[in-house]
């Protein structure tokens, strides 16, 4: 007779009895939880099947990813919109940084593995902002509005304690060099969802509130046009996510020069990265394509690939240009990203851009003039009164709340106004910093399939601060980026200095293999 597969007369064997107990506990812990699954389901307590779910999935994936769940990092870290639809709002960003955390947690734990880097002179820098952001928060403490606080505008802090979890998690837990140097192409998936759900939305403007009901961070102007029966032409900022990660990944992983050949199936997937960008009508993104050309070709063959890349790059776009009120009429979209260059622009989209430089000019100057940042050394802190802030919404003056909440679409002005000019010299001695240690990341990684991953990052932190500084940032979004971007430079140069014994210890063999097999 068998029991649960076992015979009965191997249960005197104590190894076949242990499995007989494991089978049996598992049979009725099964039971037990179908019962209770069922019982739910039918009073209507959706909130402990939420619950139950959440266990099952933080299970599953700090027990059966282990070292692979950094992966849902990079996998999230662009989802930066919350889910309506849980008991608490998380961002799924949130979501993939605290699971992969909880599954570094499990796996320190049951592994005896030493996980900690070698320190960096990074990791210092990261320290002083944090010491020195906790030092803000205590001198401006801030909270949310569900806690009932005084002062709302919480989430940058947040935002920022999720960079740093990811920043932990990133630069001790993979070690795959095979996964790391495919790192990228985890940042483009998401960005292909978003860019995906953005245009779904622009061509059927009626699913944004069903969509936006189950995911929050996605462009709702052309369902907001349609409400207001708005004719101005409508830019598809979505499709930024897509364009940009597109742009980079292709300047990374192939010479810039042979993006303009069209015998490569690359031209056509940067040709589709450039439409991308051009149909969101921003700017400053063209200035990154730009930017992400001319690293990536000095990066790859120095000068010399930096003035083939140059060359081909602004004889496309001058063609683009001195063609556009002669020969054809682009659509104002991409006039508007274009328009900073000397060409035929519509009047409209010409009107429209200047008075967005200088609504940007004029809340500056009126932020230096009428000393709207109370303190320029260690700054005010983030969020705002909630009296005021209520205040302020009611008033439906969407500069005035710019200025309270302080987002003023420049990064310095930003950084001094949440952790003034001391916090400003730390965040660019770490910014500065990361973009030197890029570079040599890159040359560190010469050679080795790490190559375009570090290519990849120095694009973003070469560039990233001039863009911050001079083009647009602000201190609240890219502090966590930047926890980041710095955490896979880390990782790059962990990553690299174990490839080196393995190439030596390859170079030292070779001689003596090529004995063996010499015929004799």
């Amino acid at each position: 007779m068998k029991l649960l597969g076992i015979s009965t007369d191997d249960l005197q064997n104590p190894p076949m009895a242990r499995a007989f107990v494991m089978r049996m506990t598992t049979l009725l812990v099964g039971i037990a939880a179908a019962i209770i699954v069922g019982y739910w389901v039918g009073n209507g307590q959706n909130f402990y099947l939420m619950c139950l779910v959440g266990a099952l999935v933080v299970s599953l994936v700090a027990f059966g990813m282990q070292r692979k769940a950094w992966i849902l990092i990079p996998l999230t870290f662009l989802l930066t919109g919350s889910l309506p639809k849980l008991p608490i709002p998380f961002a799924v960003r949130d979501l993939g940084v605290c699971l992969a955390a909880v599954s570094y947690g499990t796996y320190r734990v049951l592994s005896q593995e030493n996980l900690r880097p070698k320190p960096h002179l990074l990791d210092l820098l990261v320290g002083l902002n944090v010491i020195y952001l906790a030092f803000n928060l205590v001198k401006h403490p801030v909270g949310f509005v569900i806690f009932g606080s005084e002062n709302i505008g919480g989430r940058p802090v947040i935002n920022i304690c999720i960079g740093l979890v990811a920043y932990w998690v990133m630069i001790r837990l993979p070690n795959s060099v095979n996964l790391v140097s495919r790192l990228p192409y985890f940042v483009l998936v998401s960005a292909t969802i978003l860019s995906g759900l953005s245009l779904l939305l622009y061509i059927v403007p009626s699913l944004t509130p069903a969509v936006s009901s189950w995911y929050t961070g996605l462009d709702n102007s052309a369902y907001l046009n349609t409400l207001r029966d708005q004719g101005s032409y409508q830019r598809l900022k979505g499709l930024v996510f897509i364009g940009f990660q597109l742009f980079l990944v292709l300047c990374a992983y192939y010479s810039p020069a042979t993006l303009f050949d069209p015998r490569r199936g690359r031209f056509y997937a940067m040709l589709l990265a450039t439409i991308c960008i051009l149909a969101t009508g921003f700017r400053n993104y063209m200035l990154w394509a730009m930017a992400s050309v001319a690293i990536g070709g000095w990066m790859y063959r120095r000068w010399r690939e930096l003035i083939i890349a140059g060359l081909f790059g602004a004889l496309l776009i001058a063609l683009l240009c001195f063609g556009q009120g002669r020969f054809y009429h682009l659509p104002d979209t991409i006039q508007r990203s274009l328009v900073f260059l000397p060409g035929q622009w519509s009047d409209v989209v010409v009107a429209d851009a200047e008075e967005s430089s200088t609504w940007r000019f004029q809340l500056w100057k009126d932020v230096i003039e009428w000393k709207y940042i109370k303190d320029w050394w260690f700054g005010d802190g983030f969020g705002a009164n909630l009296q005021d802030a209520i205040a302020t919404y009611k008033g439906g003056s969407n500069r005035e709340f710019i200025i309270l909440s302080g987002g003023y679409h420049s990064g310095p002005l930003t950084t001094i106004r949440y952790v003034g000019i001391c916090g400003m010299v730390f965040f660019y001695l770490l910014s500065i910093s990361a973009a030197f240690y890029s570079y040599r990341c890159v040359n560190e990684c010469r050679g080795t399939p790490l190559f375009p991953v570090a290519i990849y990052f120095a694009i973003q932190l070469i560039w990233g601060p001039i863009s911050y500084t001079f083009v647009f940032g602000g201190y609240d979004g890219y502090m966590p980026e930047l926890l980041f971007y710095v955490a896979c430079l880390r990782l790059l140069f962990r990553m690299s200095d174990e490839l080196k014994p393995r190439t030596i210890a390859k170079t030292r063999l070779a001689p003596v293999q090529s004995l063996a097999t010499a015929p004799a």
